[in-house]
């Protein structure tokens, strides 16, 4: 299931674009579900109607893909390399969709706000993370904060 995944992951956008030139529509963005929002699932996602089950295995594995290598694999963070994530007051006191535009921008090494004066690249440095994947990756961490 993670291969398959994996590989719509990679497709998906190019498909997204090939149907907007084909609607005469200007954007690629997947229409919004309409997922009630819960205490358990502040996340709910905008561009799936995946369960929160679901979204939380497919952060995880996301987060394993790419950020473990920096946060750990228990996104308990890496000394000198990247933050403690499950303990973070910023990941706990920011907005889900404020956590989806910084991992989209990053932080450079030389930020003010940088404690680790290592690069957070934007999308963790994999340009295909697409916003699905972002907002997996935040439920997945929010599971973590329970």
């Amino acid at each position: 299931m993670k291969n398959r995944n994996f590989v719509i992951a990679l497709l998906y956008p190019m498909l997204m674009a090939v149907l907007a030139m084909g609607c005469g529509t200007s954007s690629a963005e997947p229409v919004s579900s309409n997922i009630p929002i819960t205490a358990t699932s502040v996340v709910v996602a905008k561009t799936t109607s995946m369960p929160l089950e679901e979204l939380i295995e497919e952060g995880d594995y996301q987060f394993e893909s790419g950020c473990s290598g920096c946060h750990g694999a228990d996104a308990r963070g890496l000394p000198n390399i990247g933050k403690d994530l499950v303990e973070s007051s910023f990941v706990k006191t920011t907005s889900d969709s404020d956590l989806s535009d910084f991992i989209k921008v990053g932080r450079g090494a030389g930020d003010k706000d940088n404690s680790t004066g290592v690069d957070m690249p934007p999308k963790g440095g994999n340009p295909a993370l697409s916003d699905s994947d972002i907002e997996a990756i935040i439920a997945f961490l929010r599971s973590l904060q329970d």
